[in-house]
């Protein structure tokens, strides 16, 4: 039986754009941003896990979709975020505000 890799995301869910908006502070040696992915959700689910390092995240939006909880792995590097509601199967617009150091 193939064992499944611990730092591999979920292949329920696709993503089909990204759109990044970086703003460096050159005197304080942080960045804002906000990602824009549009995804296609292969099967219903209520989370999206993407990778990340070194982030905090400020603020997640999915269409229609209220966040319930964030969690972040370290070691793998990957952060979830579960919605109460059900993202059904379609394409969706994911936006992400992070800040982080330069």
């Amino acid at each position: 039986m193939k064992k499944e890799n611990p730092y591999v995301l979920s292949s329920d869910i696709k993503p089909l754009t990204y759109h990044l908006d970086l703003t460096p502070n050159i005197k304080e040696l942080t960045f804002k941003g906000e990602e824009k992915i549009k995804i296609d959700v292969l099967k219903d689910t209520k989370e999206i896990s993407l990778n990340i390092k070194e982030l905090e995240i400020v603020s997640v939006h999915l269409q229609d979709h209220s966040l319930k909880k964030m969690e972040e792995n370290k070691e793998k590097q990957i952060i979830t975020f579960y919605f109460n509601e059900v993202i059904k199967k379609e394409e969706h617009h994911l936006i992400i505000i992070f800040k982080g150091k330069i």
